[in-house]
Order: C-alpha cells, then structure tokens, then sequence
C-alpha cells in the first residue's frame, strides 16, 4: 500500500486524524440522534394511528347509543303527555312505530308494573324486535319473570334513565339496554322503557378495525366485563380475571381504574406469548362502557428496523467517502483546509414536510376537468412562511362547481392548522349543501365551538351553475370578486361584507345571486396580492391589480393567475414575501352543443310555496317542445311530492326548506326533491286499492299513487341529514 505521509506531511497527517475522529463522532452522535428521533417519531405515529381507530370506535359507537337515547327520551316523553291509559294493541303499535322512526334501535320493550294490566295475570311486558325485515311481537311475560330482571327491577329502585348490563335477550339475541321509567300523564310509574342496541352488530363493526395485522378491539362495560370481544368465550367476564399473574394483574388493574374513571390513555404490558403490548383505551361518554385497541409494539415497531438498517449503511457510505475526501485533500496539499469546509457547507437540503402536506389538500391539477369545455379553474397559493393560513377548494358536482377561498388570521403553524380544519369542514359541508349561506353558516357554527385561541377567517363560497351560467355566493368579510365579462369589462361583484367566520355563533348569512355570461371570468385572491409591498414599505394595491386586468388580454384562467402573480413580483422586486399570496380564477364557457336545460328553486314548508312550481316548471319546459298534457301530467307529480314533503317531513310547527332541482336533456326530464326532515322512503309506500274507500291510507298514500302512475322512475336515497327522491319522465316513451 502506497505510504501517504511522510515527516514533511506529519502536520497533514495529524489534522487529517483529528478532522476524521471529530467528524465520525459528530457523524456518529448525529446517527444516534437521527435514529432516536426516527424511532420515536415511528412509535409516535403508531399510537396516532391507534387512537384515531379508537376515536372513530368511539363516534361510531356514540351515534348508535345517541340516537337510542334520544329516541328513548322522546317516546317516554309522548307517552306521558298521552291523556287515556292506551290498550295493548296500542302499545305494540306505538313500540312497532318507535323502531320504524329509530334504525339503531334493534328492539324495544315495556315492562309494566303488575296491576297496570290486570287482565294478563303474569304481568304484561310487549317486546317489539327487529327479525329481518319484519317486526315480530311477543310479551315478555309469557316467557320468563320479567319482574326479576335486572333492566326492570334496577329502574324502578333507582328512578333513573340507565343502561343495563349486556346479557342475553328473551330472544337468545346478545344486547345491552337503555332503561328509562315510564310515568302517565300523572306523573305515577307506570312501567319501564327499555331500548335494546345488538352487540352483535357492534361486534361486526368492531371487528373490522385493524391497524395493524394482529390488533383487536374490545369493549368493557362499566364493570369491566367484556360486553364485545372476538373471543366469545370471554363475554361477560372480568378483564382482570382474564390474568393470572400477579403482577401483570395489579398493572392492569391500575389502567383498569383510570377505564372506571373514564380516562383515555395508552399502557403497556409483557405478555409471555405475545411480547410487548399496547392496550390505547377511551370513554364512551355516560355509559361507562370502555373501548379498547390491542396492538402487537413489534408490528408497530416493524418499520423503526428498516430505518436503523438502512441509516447504518449510509453512515457506513458516508465515513467511508468522507475518509477518502479527507485523505486526498491532505495528500496533495494544494488546496487549503478552508476549501474543503467551504465545499462541504455547499451541500444544503431544506426539507419542508409540513408545506407540502398543507398544499396537498388543495386541488392544484390544471386543467382540473379535463373532460369539461364549460369551466376552467386554475389556482396559485404561495405561504408567506413554510406554511400558511390562505386556503380554497373547488369540486365538480352535478353540473354545479363549488369553489371556496378563505384568508385566516394570523400566519405560521396556528393558522395553518386552523385552515385545514376549515378547509376540511368545507369539503364535508359542501358535499351535504348546495346553498351557499347555509354552508356558511354551519362552517361558522362548527368553527366557533373549537376556536378557543380567537382566531377568524374571511371567506367566500360560490356555486356556479354551469348549464346557465347562474352564480349563487355568500360573502363573510371577504375581498370581492373581480369579475371579467366577456366583453373585458372589469368591476367587483357586489357583496355583502358580513361578519367573517368563526366570530359570532349562529351569525345569519344571506345569499346574492348573479348570471356569468359565456366567456366570463371570475377572479378570487387574499390580500396578500394587494398587500404586498415592495421594498420602498408601498403597497401593490387594488387600483394596480384591476388596471393590469384592464390592460390585458387572458385567453385561459390560468394565464390570469400567472399574469397577476408576475406582475406583483415584477412590483416588489424580491422583497421579502410578508403574507400569503393566493388566487383562484374561473372561465366560464356555456356549452352551446348541449341540450341540457337545468334549474333550482328553494321553498319553505308552506303550502303557499307550491303556486311557485307552476312558473318554475314553465320556464323550464319551454323550449322542450313537450306536449301540453303531458307538461300539465309532470307538475301534477312534482306539487303531489312537495305537498307531501310540506304535510309529512318536518315537525309540526318546525320550519324547513325543500330544494327542487329540475333538468331536462331533451330525452327525459328529471325533478329532486331534497328536504331535511325525518327519514321518509315513499317507495316503501304500498300500492292503493281505490276500490275500497273506507281503508285508512297511509301517510302521503294518495299522492304517492298519482305520482307512481305519472313518472317512469322513481327513486329514494336517504344521505347525511337530507331525504332525496327523484322523479324521471321520458319525453319518448319507448325511451
């Protein structure tokens, strides 16, 4: 091997040692750090991940016993008010009607004391359940001493709504009851209530959630039984007694404790068989019910030895070339030490891990519908810092874009949070609404409950219909619009300043409406675009802005973005970005080739409204070249079914709105009818024999047969908080 130093590089020599031993002890301290870190940061998205599965158990399990609850409350509060003791009949019907109203509900029964009905000698308890799609009666009584039951007796001692220990039905069916003591109208006991919730079905819920390839989920009751396990043979016992161990038995009891209390939290246990586990536990609220995951920490673990094998053999590569380096930087002694540190402070890398997550939720592919020649979308959002508070979105639905900006107070990490949480609340209310104010107003309220740092955002939410160009938005103290009209006028869209969001809960949001002409363009940008400064502290300005659209031509909507954002770069001249710049622009373009005709209306449950649907339902048949008798049969259909959302969907005394949507492509024409009342399928509604007129019809009965006997199709889909039916008429019978 060639000798590298000599007596005159003696000096080379020894720097060249003390650089190779500092920097692998750096190099080295660096690894065990990174490798620290890694693994933590690992084990640390493992428990998120588990909690989130827990918390989602949670939700679910929560709306189930939320909604047997609420309907619980609400027929013991019915029966109360009822004036005359009901007769057995009634009582199975009015249980039958309960279920009917409440899906979660898997049975219902009534324990009544024993001299309620003298006329059943071993007392009357009616019991209505769920058996397939039927709805099967039976009384208690006739099967076993209902008196000595625990859902019975315990209700009456303790005079309270309950839940009841899971335990095996009359039906041999596994379920867990809510209890609540009936009382008359004059506020005597007369019996009690209980609602059953089939663990079966939780157990196939529960049993669906796996992170990781051996996890489970259980569920304790309130005495830290096993109400839902995979492991039948563990239901009903004691999960301490499911450990034999001492002092695995006392660490378990003492999370067993924090469980009765109702803490959330993770432990870890040494089982035997299993290695290390992690037991994630939270609360289902006011039931005392516990709901566990159980992962495996060496598949959590799985991928932190991965990443310490492969950090290993790039620490390896890594000393291995810096050694090299070294060696012959030393060996030719031509270049000073200094150069080799300035070469090496060449080598950066800026990582930027939570920009780039915050921008992925945005919608950044252009053209965004490729396959559309009505609408084009382009945006542009650059964050003042790594991350920012500027957000929009927009989606194709139906015909419809909804698109959205928002401007959150405030810069850095809080309000990028901030903006994601409003950005998500955007897509999931966007996609249940399609008015504008309401969207606002329910994002309004849901950002008010979890705002305790007092944060706000200015925001704007349009929905542009693109069969006639029809421009529906609501404004919460946002910039206006620029809107570009087809001739190249340029001018703000009026709006209404309003509050901004998250100030003021149940804040009253209004619409305003306007109609784009084709080859319009509508401009939306945060103030970061006005407020940009350059270096002499002045500002780009609204005046600047509107100028520069005036003075050009834009043959796309991103060419209005790219021009605009050049031209304030141009402005302040790489002084330094003090806010976030965003915008969005839209083109307009009516399809002339398609024959789709397309219309809205909202109307309030009034039976007044309906005179609204003649005008309506003109405007849209008007160039369908339909037949007068045939026009006249369709809105006959359409007032039978808003007659019977106004009658039948909402409470007595509630108010409510009915949006009709009614399109016609020249082949059919097709009405939705979408209300936010109680859950209502006319499809499910029998057919009516008019022959025999003394036969009590069933809600809505008349108008659902008239309907049947005019439309082609009719369909009912029930989705979150809104009852959709659909109405389909073919111009050409044949179809």
């Amino acid at each position: 091997m060639k000798i590298l130093f000599t007596k005159k590089s003696t000096f080379g020599a020894k720097v060249s040692m003390w650089v190779i031993g500092t920097a692998s002890l750096v190099f080295i301290a660096c690894f065990s750090l990174a490798l620290i870190y890694n693994s933590n940061r690992i084990l640390e998205e493992g428990h998120h991940k588990a909690e989130l599965e827990v918390d989602k158990a949670v939700d679910y399990v929560t709306e189930k016993i939320g909604d047997i609850k609420e309907g619980s409350r609400n027929y013991a509060f019915y029966y109360a008010i009822k004036t005359s003791k009901p007769s057995p009949e009634q009582v199975y019907e009015s249980l039958e009607e309960y279920l009917q109203c409440n899906q979660n509900t898997n049975g219902a029964a009534i324990g009544f004391k024993k001299n309620e009905y003298p006329e059943f000698k071993n007392g009357f308890a009616p019991y209505v359940f769920r058996k397939g799609n039927q709805l099967v009666r039976m009384n208690i009584a006739d099967h076993r001493d209902y008196f000595k039951d625990e859902w019975y007796k315990k209700t009456l001692e303790k005079n309270e709504k309950r839940w009841n220990v899971p335990d095996i039905g009359v039906i041999d069916n596994y379920i867990c009851s809510y209890c609540v003591p009936l009382k008359n109208k004059q506020g005597r006991i007369t019996g009690v209530l209980a609602s059953d919730i089939s663990l079966h079905e939780l157990s196939k819920y529960v049993g669906k959630i796996h992170p990781y390839p051996s996890s489970q989920v259980f569920i304790l009751d309130a005495r830290q039984r096993f109400m839902v396990h995979a492991d039948k043979n563990l239901l009903k016992k004691n999960l301490l007694d499911t450990f034999k161990e001492a002092d695995k038995k006392a660490k378990v009891s003492v999370f067993s404790e924090k469980m009765k209390r109702g803490e959330r939290g993770m432990e870890s246990f040494q089982a035997d068989d299993m290695g290390e586990i992690f037991e994630y536990y939270a609360p289902v609220s006011n039931t005392g019910w516990t709901i566990v995951l159980e992962c495996h920490a060496n598949e959590i673990k799985k991928g932190m030895r991965s990443i310490r094998w492969m950090m290993i053999g790039i620490s390896i590569i890594g000393l291995l070339v810096l050694f090299v380096v070294i060696l012959l930087v030393v060996k030719r002694l031509t270049r000073p030490l200094e150069q080799f540190f300035e070469e090496k402070g060449k080598i950066e890398s800026e990582l930027n891990i939570a920009s780039k997550i915050q921008l992925a939720i945005l919608p950044k592919n252009y053209p965004p519908f490729p396959d559309r020649k009505d609408i084009d979308i382009a945006s542009i959002l650059y964050p003042a810092k790594q991350v920012g508070g500027d957000f929009y979105y927009y989606f194709l639905y139906h015909d419809q874009v909804y698109f959205c900006i928002g401007d959150v107070s405030g810069k850095g990490v809080p309000a990028s949070l901030f903006m994601a949480f409003a950005c998500s609340l955007f897509r999931l209310t966007a996609h249940q609404e399609d008015n504008p104010s309401i969207i606002m107003q329910s994002m309004n309220n849901a950002l008010n409950k979890s705002n305790d740092a007092g944060m706000f955002i200015t925001f704007f939410v349009g929905i542009l219909n693109l069969v006639d160009g029809k421009l529906t938005y609501c404004n919460a103290g946002h910039d206006a619009p620029i809107l570009i009209d087809e001739k190249g006028k340029v001018e703000k869209i009026e709006v209404e300043p309003n509050l901004p969001i998250a100030i003021m809960p149940d804040f009253e949001y209004k619409n305003q409406e306007t109609t784009l002409a084709s080859g319009s363009m509508l401009l939306l940008y945060t103030d970061g675009i006005t407020e940009a400064m350059n270096k002499d502290k002045k500002l780009y300005g609204e005046k600047r802005m509107i100028e520069f659209l005036k003075n050009h031509q834009f043959e796309n909507a991103q060419s209005v973005v790219e021009g605009i954002h050049g031209d304030v770069k141009n402005y302040v001249n790489g002084y330094t970005q003090s806010d976030d710049i965003t915008m969005v622009a839209l083109k307009y373009t009516q399809d002339r080739t398609s024959t789709k005709k397309r219309q809205q209306i909202i109307l309030v449950n009034k039976v007044g409204e309906v005179k609204k649907l003649g005008p309506f339902m003109d405007t849209l048949t008007e160039n369908a070249q339909l037949e007068e008798s045939l026009v006249k049969k369709i809105r006959v259909a359409l007032e039978e079914a808003v007659v019977n959302v106004i009658s039948y969907a909402y409470p007595k005394g509630t108010e409510g709105t009915i949006t009709v949507d009614a399109s016609s492509d020249g082949k059919k024409i097709t009405l939705t009818i979408a209300d936010m009342g109680e859950p209502f399928d006319p499809t499910h509604v029998g057919e009516v024999d008019l022959e025999h007129k003394g036969e009590e019809l069933p809600i809505g009965g008349l108008g659902i047969h008239m309907i049947r006997n005019i439309v082609d199709e009719m369909t009912y889909e029930r989705v979150p908080g809104k009852n959709l039916l659909k109405l389909t008429k073919y111009i050409n019978k044949n179809k």
